[in-house]
């Protein structure tokens, strides 16, 4: 199933190079873990896609992203686990699914990569084995999955955190390889698809692709023009192309289904 699940993956991907900001992220109400893994495997193989000298076929890359919280699933209520908890059955949970990756006998390299996947370049004690490419690309995929696709997910209190890239690069510029994290930043843009932004013309705009080169400047629906007008027709404006206008700031994070 793992393997169906990556080639279908990979052949979306293939036919849309902007499949990660396409996708309508939301997390149902339950099952959460199983929609971090998915997308976790859509943003792994996707970075890996214009990656050289990976190591391991992106099937390899999209399975270890897919298993990797393998070891959560031992838990009662796992299937509902999304958050980081710092107690010990979740710090245990990467030896537990190393164990059970080695049980179905997957690759060595996928068992690496599910071993690997809280690793950073910057942890405080060094690890002495190497962090090959491979391994980062599914962190990084886990990592970001939580800090930028769910940047929309209410706090305890309510509030609602605010996307911030330019944050998230800063948290995490030692993390990882320079150049890896660069690719991953513009996969996802400085502005995710969902996202409302105002633009130095006073209108509101819902972001809704992404230009892979410029991610500073994505495709935006307008939801409110300048006056506080809504459009009587759909307008679509491309900031790549439409140089005089910009993105101001955001206004809202990611939008998501109210909950159920």
């Amino acid at each position: 199933m793992v393997k169906s699940i990556t080639h279908d993956i990979e052949g979306i991907i293939a036919e849309d190079a902007n499949i990660v900001t396409l996708l309508h992220r939301y997390r149902v109400q339950k099952e959460k873990i199983l929609w971090h893994s998915l997308y976790a495997s859509i943003l792994a193989m996707d970075l890996a896609r214009n990656v050289r000298s990976l190591g391991c076929s992106m099937q390899e890359i999209g399975g270890a992203a897919l298993l990797h919280d393998i070891g959560l699933l031992t838990e009662p209520g796992a299937l509902d686990i999304v958050d980081f908890e710092p107690n010990a059955a979740f710090l245990d949970h990467v030896n537990r699914g190393v164990g059970l990756a080695r049980e179905i006998k997957v690759p060595d390299v996928v068992v690496e990569m599910i071993a690997q996947h809280h690793r950073r370049l910057d942890d405080p004690v060094p690890e002495p084995e190497p962090f090959p490419i491979h391994c980062q690309i599914v962190a990084i995929a886990n990592l970001f999955e939580h800090a930028v696709i769910d940047l929309s997910v209410e706090s305890r209190d309510g509030s609602v955190v605010r996307n911030d890239m330019s944050a998230v690069f800063k948290q995490y510029r030692k993390a990882f390889d320079d150049d890896l994290l660069k690719r991953m930043i513009s996969l996802i843009g400085f502005y995710p698809v969902g996202s409302m932004v105002e633009l130095n013309n006073r209108a509101i705009c819902e972001v809704i692709r992404q230009n892979e080169d410029m991610p500073l400047r994505p495709v935006v629906k307008m939801i409110m023009d300048g006056f506080g007008n809504h459009p009587e027709v759909t307008r679509i404006i491309d900031l790549k192309q439409a140089r005089v206008i910009s993105i101001i700031r955001t206004i809202a994070a990611v939008a998501r289904p109210p909950s159920t």
